[in-house]
């Protein structure tokens, strides 16, 4: 079973996708991965979710993801689609999701407080697929 979540938590590491250069935030799930799955073409940006971005998510959200899978008594495992917003210093302004389940909410308790590392560009969203074994 250990080896599944290790497995399933490697699909939370790698976003489908990220963008920034949002006028106003996405009023929907389904906007805002609209908006967050146009791959960027800067290099600024492409080399910020590869070199800084994704090590932290890395580090901090798999140790998360994990704790609140051993922790809940019975871990809501339905496919999870989260869209992070961060403003220009890295704060969460808005985190998107298609389901609250339990394992969101564990998880949410930590992300939606959680500032990042600045990104080069304000609002900067990074799309996460995860999908759990049954």
């Amino acid at each position: 079973m250990m080896n599944l979540t290790r497995l399933s938590i490697s699909f939370l590491l790698l976003p489908t996708s990220w963008h920034a250069f949002a006028e106003e935030l996405p009023g929907s799930i389904e906007e805002a991965e609209r908006l967050a799955d146009r791959r960027p073409t800067d290099q600024a940006m492409v080399a910020y979710n590869r070199n800084v971005f994704m090590p932290y998510w890395s580090d901090k959200y798999s140790h998360i993801i994990n704790r609140c899978l051993r922790t809940l008594p019975s871990p809501d495992k339905r496919y999870l689609s989260i869209v992070v917003v961060l403003n220009r210093s890295g704060r969460v302004i808005k985190v998107y999701r298609n389901a609250d389940s339990n394992v969101f909410l564990c998880m949410n308790e930590y992300l939606s407080n959680d500032t990042f590392p600045a990104p080069p560009v304000a609002p900067y969203f990074a799309h996460f697929k995860i999908p759990f074994p049954q």
